[in-house]
């Protein structure tokens, strides 16, 4: 896309203003920060084939992510 593109962790109450803000309800909301609040404090943990195994397909690499993002194929995530 001609320019860097990185991850980033995204605080607790940044993701309940986007989520929010993104029509998510208030439950839905409170899910998501319970969730992650529980990653944040013990990790989130598996192997390399796990989501493989989840998704029963190859995961999408992150780079091939942002390019279905950026040419306007993919939905952003919240």
């Amino acid at each position: 896309i001609g320019r860097p593109v990185t991850a980033r962790a995204v605080p607790l109450e940044e993701l309940r203003a986007k989520a929010s803000a993104a029509g998510n309800s208030a439950d839905r909301v409170e899910q998501m920060l319970a969730m992650n609040a529980h990653y944040d404090h013990h990790g989130f943990l598996g192997n390399p084939n796990i989501l493989r195994m989840v998704l029963r397909r190859e995961p999408t690499r992150f780079e091939d992510y942002v390019r279905r993002l950026w040419a306007g194929t993919a939905k952003p995530s919240p």
